[in-house]
């Protein structure tokens, strides 16, 4: 089988093979069955490069289609600075198809350039629904339920977590004005790459 990371799957027969090239014949051309109805969006946290590395492989295991790193008010420097060298993205991206082809899914996720927490909103959809992973909320004895509608086959979910030491109480009010919805993630505090995974 091969993939282009479209969502297309070639079905092929082997012709000829060498040390340089090889020739294949594609016997069937179909959609993918491995990919989520869902297509999800994750603000996911400048932390430090290996952790977020980590976390891109994971989140792309589960089926998020679009990574979107977000520089929160807590973030560290030299975090930043690591995420943004080329040799960096390039790592990252085949991270991204290797974990796609290691699931057998068929789309390889999109990882854009990072933006500033107040930029979240130019990237944002109007019929996308909108949750993030509240720490504020791990008191909360019951937890949390979200009852999401979806009245599209192809949902859109935008999805949120923020960065060690939390979000800020202004990143809290713009989530909220941006009409994100909070969640909580149980009674412990999580690591940002535990709650990303988690949330997903």
């Amino acid at each position: 089988t091969f993939i282009d990371g479209s969502g297309d799957v070639s079905y092929v027969e082997l012709l000829t093979i060498s040390r340089s090239q090889a020739s294949f014949k594609i016997l069937e051309l179909r959609k993918s069955q491995r990919e989520l109805s869902v297509e999800l969006t994750f603000f996911i946290p400048v932390i430090k490069a290996d952790a977020f590395a980590w976390t891109i492989r994971k989140l792309t295991e589960l089926g998020v289609q679009n990574f979107i790193p977000v520089i929160f008010e807590r973030s560290q420097k030299q975090n930043i600075k690591a995420l943004s060298s080329i040799k960096q993205q390039e790592r990252l991206n085949k991270i991204i198809q290797e974990a796609t082809e290691q699931c057998e899914g068929a789309v390889f996720a999109k990882l854009n350039s990072a933006i500033e927490f107040n930029e979240i909103k130019d990237h944002l959809q109007s019929e996308a629904t909108k949750i993030f992973a509240s720490e504020r909320l791990a008191n909360d004895v019951e937890g949390s339920t979200l009852n999401v509608q979806c009245s599209d086959t192809a949902a859109k979910l935008c999805l949120l977590v923020g960065p060690e030491g939390g979000l800020t109480d202004q990143e809290l009010k713009l989530l909220e004005s941006l009409n994100f919805t909070p969640y909580g993630l149980g009674r412990r505090l999580l690591k940002a790459e535990t709650a990303a995974i988690s949330l997903v």
